[in-house]
């Protein structure tokens, strides 16, 4: 008897560290958005932000920096801790890519470095950035005031807001490991439960006692 509930006890306990795995798993794999193969124009910025450019000026752009302000953004991008990547483009183009968002999860994926990436069509309100897992900061999108100070005033707020997160405390759904444990535990509990209900009405039903009988009942409830 003894033996039957102690195998029980740790069947419960595998399921509950499968589940905790499984949902801090399906959590991190939530957060990844879906970008698909970058187009055109967003290959062209992977491009030059590998190549070790922190500023891409689109064709239709032009005229929002004089060289002497691209040469400006771009040294403070680059020096920037975290550095900050700068893609200057219309958000209205459709170029391989579905919206802002889109595109900043493609170029965050197709780049890969640990930085703040920031899409701005030159209008005051439309700054869109987004950062990756090692980093966490707020970031506000309003980009008023003449073109180049409102840049260096981003690139100003992303030293001083912006810091690194450390792995362990790396934000999840379920609030880091310990948390998506818990929540493995209280999901097994809760399954177990409405299992061992159902199968008790149904036997209470057909006019059987609601306990399971004999070798069952040990390893599931207990025993007596």
């Amino acid at each position: 008897m003894r033996a039957a509930r102690s195998l029980g006890a740790l069947v419960v306990v595998a399921l509950a560290i499968g589940a905790a795995f499984l949902a801090v798993h399906r959590a991190e794999a939530g957060t990844r958005t879906a970008v698909g193969d970058p187009g055109d124009r967003a290959r062209s910025i992977i491009e030059t932000f590998r190549s070790g450019e922190h500023l891409y000026v689109g064709p239709e752009m032009s005229s929002l920096l004089t060289p002497d302000q691209v040469e400006q953004v771009a040294a403070a991008a680059e020096a920037a801790d975290p550095p900050v990547y700068v893609a200057l483009v219309d958000s209205h183009l459709v170029a391989g890519y579905d919206g802002t968002h889109h595109l900043l999860a493609q170029l965050l994926e197709g780049v890969g470095d640990e930085a703040v990436y920031l899409v701005w069509d030159g209008q005051p309100r439309t700054g869109y950035s987004m950062t990756p897992p090692q980093l966490t900061g707020y970031l506000s999108s309003e980009m008023t005031g003449k073109n180049d100070l409102a840049l260096l005033r981003f690139v100003d707020a992303v030293e001083s807001e912006v810091t690194r997160v450390e792995p362990g405390e790396r934000f999840d759904y379920w609030g880091g490991t310990g948390g998506g444990i818990a929540a493995g535990l209280l999901m097994v509990g809760l399954g177990y439960t409405l299992v061992m209900l159902v199968v008790g009405t149904i036997r209470a039903v057909a006019g059987s006692s609601f306990r399971l009988p004999g070798r069952w009942r040990d390893f599931f409830w207990g025993g007596s």
